[in-house]
């Protein structure tokens, strides 16, 4: 995954409400796990992808950004780093 595809899935992540900032420190993202929000994830990226966005450049099937934002969602920080704050 490269970088035009990591900022990407977290400009739709974030947008989706599937990752947000840390509410104690803000310093970090954290996955909220909230499934409605992952499937807006996915919704938002394929649409992204059938719009050319470059972070898909490589791809050309749609099970290919399914297997990206999966990959990105499993990576999802569960606590901040900094404060371990869920």
């Amino acid at each position: 995954m490269n970088s035009h595809t990591m900022e990407t899935l977290e400009r739709c992540a974030r947008k989706a409400g599937a990752i947000e900032p840390c509410s104690l420190c803000g310093g970090y993202d954290v996955y909220v796990g909230d499934d409605e929000a992952d499937r807006m994830t996915y919704a938002m990226a394929t649409n992204a992808w059938k719009a050319g966005d470059s972070g898909f450049r490589s791809m050309w099937k749609p099970a290919q950004v399914s297997a990206v934002v999966k990959q990105f969602l499993d990576a999802a920080n569960d606590r901040c780093p900094s404060c371990s704050i869920p």
